[in-house]
């Protein structure tokens, strides 16, 4: 027999539960939210569009900490050349 199709509401509680996810519409904390509807802006919510802004969000984050690794190595770089000559 097959397994029941998870409520897509139910889904949505168990995403929210106890987890900062914001609101794509209005970026409004949608922790422990039982509705889906944001309280705010009345936006409709789903798991798959909240998951998706989530991962956009973390890639942007590694995005940015990537450059700045690299921009802080090109800085040492730069400094250790330029001292070089003057130890």
């Amino acid at each position: 027999m097959p397994e029941p199709v998870p409520d897509p509401l139910d889904r949505l509680r168990d995403f929210l539960a106890g987890r900062d996810v914001y609101c794509p519409a209005c970026s409004t904390n949608l922790r422990d939210h039982t509705t889906d509807r944001c309280p705010k802006c009345d936006a409709k919510l789903d798991v798959w569009n909240l998951r998706r802004r989530g991962l956009q969000d973390l890639t942007t984050t590694r995005t940015i900490l990537l450059i700045a690794a690299v921009l802080v190595v090109a800085f040492v770089v730069l400094v250790l050349v330029f001292f070089r000559g003057a130890i």
